[in-house]
């Protein structure tokens, strides 16, 4: 079962739109650990809990929040950490996992309104740690003018497809590939995990509100773990 789920989304840069878990970027280091498959470096899953383990570094602890995990050289003035491991590999290993993309969530104005269209996908648990032993809700890293984290939850939408004639060859078509959008605050439209609650991305639309709780987060440089599993495992 592994073996077969590990090469999703190498169409994603071979020029084939992916339907399904066996047709797809190959991860050829895969290495079972007792419950843990180590899929690359940084990237892990425990098939047995549909939990997918990502390594990822602080970039930023103050300012305001569109993302909250994102590619380097990307969205890093807006995102609480940085990681090396592409978006398609995520989503590759949240397929392995058990998990199922759906769509991500949408916004647009409908005259003076704004009309909201909310992610959809399998509903997720995001927790972070800097040991792998004490572990908190990620949400608890982001906070308003109130002190009030956002109340929701995160959901595998899987970002989008590119065609393949709209990218040099060789490319990804993989979009949050390219934008960096991997876990997604702010809604961009692109994020492979994204907010349950649609934030439209222009203050128009929908004011800045959240920003980085300082306090709690670990100073700049830090490698810490994002653990990412079903909404069901909450307690």
């Amino acid at each position: 079962m592994i073996a077969s789920v590990l090469t999703c989304l190498s169409s994603c840069h071979s020029g084939q739109q992916p339907t399904d878990p066996q047709s797809t970027v190959e991860i050829r280091t895969a290495v079972r650990s007792q419950d843990q498959v180590r899929l690359q470096p940084g990237l892990a899953i425990e098939p047995d809990t549909k939990t997918v383990l990502l390594e990822a570094e602080i970039c930023l602890r103050e300012g305001w929040l569109e993302q909250v995990v994102c590619s380097p050289g990307t969205r890093e003035h807006e995102s609480i950490m940085v990681t090396s491991v592409e978006a398609s590999a995520l989503h590759a290993a949240l397929l392995a996992a058990g998990q199922t993309p759906g769509r991500p969530g949408a916004w647009r104005w409908e005259g003076d309104r704004v009309h909201l269209d909310p992610p959809a996908g399998s509903s997720l648990e995001v927790m972070v740690s800097e040991d792998r032993l004490d572990w908190v809700p990620l949400l608890d890293w982001i906070t308003n003018s109130e002190g009030r984290s956002p109340k929701g939850h995160w959901v595998f939408g899987g970002s989008t497809f590119r065609k393949p004639d709209s990218v040099p060859v060789g490319t990804s078509l993989y979009e949050a590939d390219l934008s960096g959008s991997i876990i997604g605050l702010v809604t961009f439209g692109d994020e492979t995990l994204g907010f349950s609650a649609v934030i439209p991305d222009e203050v128009d639309a929908a004011p800045e509100e959240w920003r980085a709780r300082t306090r709690s987060i670990p100073e700049i440089g830090t490698t810490v773990h994002v653990r990412v599993r079903p909404l069901s495992h909450r307690r």
